[in-house]
């Protein structure tokens, strides 16, 4: 299993990269966005999840744990595969997809390419309670106070 990889960007095509690691080079599905951020020739690391299937092996990229961890997640949730699983991540962070769980949003999956309202459904009630690390706490600012301060 190749859990990471550290090395040099040297193609970068829409959702995909190719990361050059020992004179090899690895073919990575990332996001849209994740793709963005590399350039060609720098340094580069991503966390990655190996698919093997009968007919190929694929490696998927994630700039951070939660990322990965939200992707396999995800996955876990039947009729949920990889790309669609990419898919979500491609539109809304972690945090996004934890918080639409918890609020029971099935209108957020709904909007990736893939993902049906019965899928939709199914995924808040497959990850219902697994997500509860990666919410993000609305921040509420005291009046002419500190942004970060929250009332208790």
């Amino acid at each position: 299993m190749i859990a990471s990889l550290r090395g040099t960007c040297i193609d970068i095509a829409g959702s995909g990269v190719v990361i050059e690691v020992g004179g090899v080079g690895y073919a990575v599905a990332v996001t849209p966005a994740h793709a963005l951020t590399m350039r060609h020739g720098s340094e580069v690391f991503v966390r990655t999840a190996m698919i093997v299937r009968e007919d190929e092996h694929l490696l998927f990229g994630f700039e951070s744990t939660d990322a990965l961890q939200v992707f396999d997640l995800l996955r876990s949730v039947s009729g949920v595969g990889p790309k669609s699983a990419m898919g979500v991540l491609a539109h809304m962070d972690p945090a996004q997809v934890a918080n639409a769980v918890a609020h029971d949003d099935d209108g957020a999956f709904r909007k990736v390419s893939g993902i049906g309202p019965k899928t939709a459904k199914l995924i808040i009630v497959a990850l219902s309670g697994k997500l509860a690390a990666f919410e993000q706490a609305p921040v509420v600012a005291a009046r002419g106070g500190d942004p970060a301060h929250r009332p208790a």
